[in-house]
């Protein structure tokens, strides 16, 4: 049970952080451009969806600490891409049931009730921070988190959500092991806020690191209210490491990159997907050049890649203005990947414990935009995850640029004793 309460202290502190990146997050990412020259949707080939609508639900975070539209509007926009496009789902339309919450247990547990009477069949893409009130309502009804964010105790702990590529365990296990083998580092020298989770963070990236043969050289602590990190960079920089990776809050982004221009311009800096914003890459300058970003599904500027021509068009046909935000992607493969599941189950025989059957059976399953899934509960310390695999992209000339189109997974890897 010691191990267990750890996880979800590390679990809880880790929500804290999320809430500090939402909240610039949100705002600093780029628009899909959408607008008055958005492309006509085309005419889909499909037959139409028959039958009574197939019920989803989502509960949307849009004020309070980290406001989250961006979900919300992402997952209405899949919604409609399906039903438009793709036949619906099971041949039956797909309807997207939302209530709005500021994030607080009490507002989340409202939502939680409300929503259930529409009788969902899942919940879709859910990353608002009130779960400790609106989860242990949705498990009792024993309805699915499909696609949900791992950033809460409740969704990483909980055994009745799927997470497809947001999740804290998987992100830093993967991009650590991508570091240790095909980014060639053996040493690793770690800036950590100084939060509860650190050690979540620490241990992650040690054992990872070490299994792949590489080390953490020296951990320097930077304060949640820093705004300067100058003095944590020269620390960094000390020993000489190949990698200086960096866990930071979204307003940290620029200070960590412009700290490290100034410092140790020879080292390589590792940022977290928070950094990801082209806002933020624009705000950074030529400091956030040649920097790492890990990122937990594709690169979303990236069109070459199907998925991601997909998802670009239809936030541009059926969105209104979304942000090319973490949380909007992870929403529109919520429903993507629900979508593929309900084709599975078949139109007469939509249920949640049809759902949970046909997720939990699978191995290797293909998802959109992210690495394969099984959602088997294997993850250390981290039962929601299904999505293993993380990616790392490189900025370059203000733009990010895809480096391999391998998955780099190290959750097996991951020990928190």
């Amino acid at each position: 049970m010691t191990g267990r309460r750890n996880v979800r202290r590390g679990a809880a502190a880790v929500a804290a952080l999320v809430v500090l990146a939402a909240c610039s997050s949100s705002g600093s990412s780029a628009s899909s451009g959408a607008g008055s020259s958005a492309p006509a949707a085309p005419v889909s080939t499909l037959p139409a969806p028959k039958g009574a609508p197939i019920a989803i639900a989502m509960i949307a975070q849009e004020s309070g600490p980290a406001a989250l539209p961006d979900s919300r509007q992402a997952a209405a926009a899949a919604v409609k891409y399906v039903n438009t496009e793709l036949g619906g789902a099971a041949g039956r339309p797909l309807q997207l049931d939302t209530c709005v919450t500021d994030g607080s247990p009490e507002q989340s547990s409202a939502c939680a009730n409300q929503l259930l009477e529409k009788h969902p069949v899942a919940f879709v893409g859910e990353s608002e921070l009130g779960t400790a009130g609106s989860v242990p309502i949705i498990e009792k009804a024993g309805v699915p988190l499909v696609g949900a964010a791992g950033v809460t105790p409740e969704l990483v702990l909980s055994h009745d959500a799927f997470a497809f590529g947001l999740d804290a365990v998987a992100d830093w296990a993967g991009w650590t092991k991508y570091l240790a083998t095909d980014g060639k580092a053996k040493t690793i020298n770690l800036i950590n806020l100084d939060i509860p989770a650190a050690p979540v963070f620490e241990k992650a990236v040690r054992s990872v690191a070490a299994a792949n043969g590489a080390k953490v050289g020296r951990v320097v602590s930077l304060p949640l209210s820093a705004t300067d990190v100058t003095a944590q960079m020269a620390a960094a920089a000390e020993g000489g490491p190949d990698v200086i990776m960096a866990v930071v809050t979204a307003q940290l982004c620029v200070p960590t990159a412009q700290a490290h221009e100034s410092i140790s311009p020879q080292t390589k800096l590792f940022l977290p997907g928070t950094c990801s914003g082209p806002q933020t890459i624009a705000a950074a300058g030529s400091s956030m050049d040649g920097a790492l970003v890990g990122v937990g599904a594709l690169n979303p500027y990236d069109k070459r890649q199907p998925d991601v021509a997909t998802y670009r068009r239809a936030l541009d046909t059926y969105g209104d203005h979304v942000p090319l935000s973490q949380f909007a992607g992870n929403a529109f493969t919520a429903v993507m990947n629900l979508k593929a599941v309900l084709d599975k189950v078949g139109p007469t025989s939509v249920t949640p414990d049809a759902i949970v059957s046909a997720i939990k059976a699978g191995a290797d399953v293909p998802s959109f935009m992210t690495d394969t899934y099984a959602c088997d509960g294997k993850v250390p310390g981290s039962p929601s995850t299904c999505v293993r695999g993380r990616r790392v992209l490189e900025v370059k000339k203000g733009e990010l640029a895809t480096l391999s189109d391998r998955w780099y997974d190290g959750t097996t890897q991951v020990d928190f004793g």
